[in-house]
C-alpha cells in the first residue's frame, strides 16, 4: 500500500493513468486480504507479509500496515 500511495502521488507528475491503475490494483489486492468477520482480534487487520508466513512481519498483523493501508485508501478515494 505504500507503493500504491506513491503511485497516486506520482501519476500527475508523469506516471499518468498507468500509475493510477497500478495503485488501484495494489489497493484492491490488500482490501481482499483484510478480514471483515471472524476472530475479533483479526478483523480489520492488515497482514505484515504476503503470504502471511513471508519474511517480514511473519504471522503478524501490524499496526503500521493498517495505517499505511488507510492512508492509501484515502488517497485513492481523493482521485
Amino acid at each position: 500500500v505504500q507503493v500504491a500511495e506513491s503511485l497516486f502521488y506520482l501519476a500527475p507528475l508523469g506516471g499518468g493513468d498507468g500509475f493510477v491503475a497500478a495503485g488501484k490494483g495494489l489497493n484492491a489486492f490488500v482490501r481482499r486480504t483484510i478480514a471483515l468477520d471472524g476472530d475479533p482480534d483479526l478483523v480489520g487487520g492488515v497482514r505484515g507479509s504476503f503470504p502471511i508466513d513471508g519474511e517480514y512481519g511473519r504471522w503478524a498483523y501490524l499496526n503500521w500496515a493498517a495505517k499505511f493501508a488507510i492512508d492509501s485508501f484515502i488517497a485513492e478515494k481523493a482521485l
